[in-house]
């Protein structure tokens, strides 16, 4: 037979065995600690006290949704993702001085690279065809920060 205070102590340790599992995820720990609250309600009926059995069953009816509530409100909140979008401002949409302008390619366009458009470097992408280094191309689209290109045949 079970001392009341072994019992008690297996329950105890079961559900804080649950609650290290809320902030280390795994679900080994969560398992033992569930395991050891059935286990405790178990030895409880089985060592002839159904009072402390019933009471640890109870307790851990009442407990479980205290649990879910604190697994919701708090645990979540604190390995959720606090960013803000404060600063964030996003590419350059349409650039219409671009369509039409000639460049030159730095780099090989395959089909994306680098053009220069006077001073600018600019990422680019060619429409269709792969084009070497130091061609001239022509910018025929503009889709935000999308910018379509062609060589231009002399």
């Amino acid at each position: 037979m079970a001392d009341n205070g072994v019992v008690v102590l297996l329950f105890v340790v079961g559900v804080v065995a649950i609650v290290i599992e809320m902030f280390i995820p795994g679900m080994i720990i969560g398992l033992m600690g569930f395991g050891l609250c059935c286990a405790s309600v178990f030895v409880a009926f089985q060592s002839g006290n159904p009072q402390l059995g019933w009471g640890l069953t109870v307790v851990g009816l009442l407990l479980a949704p205290v649990l879910v509530v604190l697994w919701f409100k708090i645990v979540k909140s604190y390995f959720a993702l606090n960013a803000s979008e404060e600063g964030y401002t996003a590419s350059k949409k349409d650039d219409p001085d671009l369509l039409g302008a000639e460049g030159v390619s730095v780099s090989k366009l395959r089909p994306s690279g680098v053009a220069r458009f006077g001073e600018k470097r600019i990422d680019v992408m060619a429409d269709g065809e792969m084009i070497d280094q130091g061609k001239r191309i022509k910018v025929v689209k503009v889709e935000g920060n999308r910018i379509l290109v062609r060589s231009v045949r002399a």
